[in-house]
């Protein structure tokens, strides 16, 4: 498999490459190839973030959801207002999902952006959005409310008022939390008490 050097050479930048027809396999070896590459990932995040070609944009984010969690970690999170900004954008586009997707595998996420569980708990039941940008807002949602007990409880009300027929991975998805999420209340409230009948 060809290395992040040899496509440069190949397509001279990374505008041109990112503009092409990629096949998966194709974008899995070119993050392969950004590991520990803080500047080629910030050149990708810039082509992700620019308004330039759709597709390039669309590749670009691709590329980046195939990062270890360790490079998004790494070289991601310093960009996570932009990356959460362009998330939450109104315009709609087709990638969407793919900046959730990214979102979603950082090791921590920034509790003073209250808009993005705002935007997480107003769209999970929302049509309009992909399935997979309605999984990962489900999955974010969680995550955001997990340490806060009434947090939890409004958005298990959420998940339980979805109507019937969900998609697959939405409803997968919802199991799962909802799981999750009913253990971690149980275990804030404690053992219960049983009291055995005096004779």
């Amino acid at each position: 498999m060809k290395n992040r050097k040899a496509d440069i050479t190949q397509a001279s930048s990374w505008k041109q490459l990112v503009g092409d027809r990629l096949s998966g396999a194709r974008v899995a070896g070119l993050a392969a190839g950004l590991h520990h590459d803080g500047q080629g990932i910030a050149e990708i995040c810039a082509l992700m973030l620019g308004n330039g070609n759709a597709r390039a944009s669309y590749n670009a984010a691709w590329i980046l959801t195939h990062l270890s969690r360790e490079d998004k970690d790494l070289y991601l999170f310093p960009m996570i207002d932009r990356l959460i900004d362009f998330a939450l954008s109104p315009e709609r586009h087709a990638h969407r999902g793919l900046f959730f997707s990214i979102l979603s595998d950082f090791t921590r996420l920034p509790e003073n952006r209250t808009d993005l569980l705002d935007f997480c708990m107003s769209h999970l039941a929302d049509t309009d959005m992909s399935h997979s940008s309605r999984s990962y807002m489900i999955k974010i949602a969680a995550r955001l409310c997990s340490p806060y007990p009434e947090l939890v409880n409004e958005l298990l009300l959420c998940l339980e008022l979805l109507p019937p027929g969900q998609p697959p991975s939405i409803a997968c998805v919802k199991r799962r939390v909802m799981k999750e999420l009913t253990k971690t209340q149980r275990k804030r409230q404690g053992p219960s008490i049983t009291y055995k009948k005096i004779q």
